[in-house]
Formats: C-alpha cells, sequence, structure tokens
C-alpha cells in the first residue's frame, strides 16, 4: 500500500508505523510532482520484481565453441566459448544444434577469475560437465541453454525485457526442444 501526503506533514509515529507495515508515504506540496514520485516508485518496483523473475529462470543463450581454445577434454570439459546471443549461467544446461542435452556449465572465467555470467559478445572460459570433446562437443559447435517447459510461459510473460536477437532466440530453442520431444514420443 501506499499514502500520498498532499500539503500535510506526516508525523513521526506515522512514518515509524508505516515502515513497519511496509506502507509507502509520498509526500509533496504540489500534487503533479506527488504523482511523479509514485509513478517512478511503480515503475521501480515493476523493474526490480522483472530482475527478480530473470535471475531465477534460465535465459535464451547460444554460445560458440571457439576453434583453438579447448583446454581439457573431459571431466569436465573446459574451453573457450564466445556468447553470440543471451546470457550464460552457472549451472544452466546446454543442448546442442539438434536439440539434445550436452551437459551442464558447472563454472565461467572472464580473464582468469570466475564470474556468475557472461553476455552476448563475451568471450569466456567454460566448465562443461558431462561433455567430451571430440564426442558430442567440438570445435566450431553452437550450442543453446536448455530451457525448461514450464519457463518459455514465464519467458513471455517478460517478452519486453528481451531484444529481438533474444526474442527469435526463444523460439528457435523452442522448436528445438519441441523436435526432440516429437522424436521421443514416437
Amino acid at each position: 500500500g501506499v499514502i500520498f501526503a498532499f500539503h500535510t506533514k506526516v508525523s513521526e509515529q506515522a512514518a515509524d508505523e508505516a515502515k513497519k507495515r511496509g506502507v509507502r508515504i509520498f509526500e509533496n506540496d504540489v500534487v503533479y510532482r506527488l504523482l511523479e514520485d509514485y509513478e517512478k516508485w511503480v515503475q521501480g518496483e515493476k523493474n526490480a520484481e522483472k530482475k527478480q523473475k530473470l535471475s531465477a529462470i534460465v535465459l535464451p543463450a547460444k554460445i560458440l565453441v571457439m576453434d583453438g581454445f579447448i583446454f581439457r577434454n573431459s571431466n569436465p570439459a573446459l574451453g573457450g566459448v564466445k556468447v553470440l546471443e543471451g546470457n550464460i549461467k552457472k549451472g544452466i544446461e546446454l543442448m546442442k544444434r539438434d536439440g539434445k542435452a550436452l551437459g551442464r556449465i558447472m563454472a565461467i572465467q572472464n580473464e582468469g577469475k570466475p564470474v556468475e555470467e557472461a553476455s552476448k559478445g563475451e568471450e569466456v572460459a567454460v566448465s562443461i560437465d558431462g561433455a567430451v570433446v571430440g564426442r558430442g562437443l567440438f570445435e566450431k559447435d553452437e550450442l543453446y541453454s536448455l530451457i525448461p517447459p514450464k519457463t518459455f510461459n514465464i519467458l513471455a510473460g517478460l517478452g519486453d525485457a528481451f531484444s529481438k536477437g533474444e526474442l527469435e532466440l526463444i523460439e528457435r530453442i523452442r522448436a528445438l526442444e519441441e523436435k526432440v520431444e516429437e522424436e521421443t514420443d514416437t
């Protein structure tokens, strides 16, 4: 809830009580400024909620395994990748262009330092648990984030948070996963 205090002072007790209950108080002697402050606050709350949802789900990502940058073949496979679209995070599963699961990103490093995520255009080293170079994983492979089916509905509701390229990537990933699902059903 919110309280609008137009052309009046809010007592210290009322302010303390509002704070305890999580009620935001907007004070101003000018009505349009009161409304502007409120609209900024609402937008900030929406953005924070969107950010929280985005941090809790698997985001669309497309990466390229860079040629000449394989450091370890297995247990886990370790190599350099370029993020072509979207964001990668520690813990996400990757799939090949055919839609089949490859492995999970265990760690990401940028310039020798561990990072939690990497964005479009960044070149980072990743360790992929479950992948074996030369058997399922090769240099110049394009890999995609494996998005859980229920997450697609959440992504659709957050559509304005993604670029055109990311929206196209979401649809490409959905199509790959549906193709694999159809093949397993038959």
